[in-house]
């Protein structure tokens, strides 16, 4: 990576959008995930894969647990391989000290995998450069949206990234002005999929931890380790 490729202001706070326009990186930070609502299910994979919290993207997934982050390589076989063992990083510090969200965390780690699906090097050092540039320690919560990603700071200010990190919009944030599209919507052990306005399709696991969408599939923890249902279109 360049250096001062992206944001260099240690007050983000006071970026002015306008002198960013220019700026660009030479990778993507981040890819949208595609909702599967269109396809229906088929199959549920258990994997022998406990942690506290994941994130995956497209081939790669990261698992987090009090003293390691492990990440994988897995395929639509449902193959994981551990590739890479972190016992210490500016992430790990970061989520043991209730700096950032868990929600945060997800979505830093997605970045983190990016980096190593596309080769980068030493892939801990960027995110933690990328971090510090973006001051994380003054963020609330980070939210992705499609191919953006919105870091609402302390102050309630938004700043609005594309996926190549490089500043589209800076405005006062209003989580009531979000617009909610609840197509998953989890109630004690049961996990709803919204597919029309009167269709639904129910699911029921234990003690549902955390779930995530990835293309056509839905990864989901609880107590008992990491699940895998798999959507696939009749054509399929």
């Amino acid at each position: 990576m360049k250096e001062n490729t992206f944001i260099d202001d240690k007050n983000i706070e006071k970026i002015d959008p306008s002198n960013l326009q220019e700026k660009d990186n030479n990778f993507i930070f981040f890819e949208n995930e595609v909702l599967y609502s269109k396809y229906e299910y088929k199959n549920t994979f258990l994997v022998s894969i406990k942690c506290l919290i994941f994130s995956a993207i497209k081939d790669y997934l990261l698992t987090y647990t009090e003293n390691e982050i492990i990440v994988y390589k897995w395929n639509k076989e449902m193959e994981f391989k551990k590739i890479k063992i972190i016992k210490h990083s500016f992430l790990q510090f970061l989520i043991k000290t209730n700096a950032i969200s868990k929600k945060t965390f997800v979505i830093l780690s997605k970045i983190f995998l990016n980096f190593i699906k596309i080769k980068v090097k030493r892939p801990d050092l960027h995110l933690e450069k990328l971090l510090k540039e973006l001051n994380i320690l003054k963020i609330y919560e980070i939210e992705q949206e499609g191919n953006f990603l919105t870091c609402v700071y302390k102050n309630f200010i938004g700043c609005t990234f594309d996926n190549k990190m490089k500043l589209l919009e800076k405005r006062k944030y209003d989580f009531n002005d979000k617009p909610k599209k609840e197509f998953l919507k989890i109630e004690a052990n049961t996990l709803t999929i919204q597919r029309m306005k009167n269709i639904q399709e129910k699911f029921y696991f234990d003690e549902i931890n955390q779930y995530s969408v990835l293309e056509n599939y839905l990864f989901i923890l609880n107590e008992g380790g990491l699940k895998i249902l798999e959507f696939k279109s009749d054509k399929n």
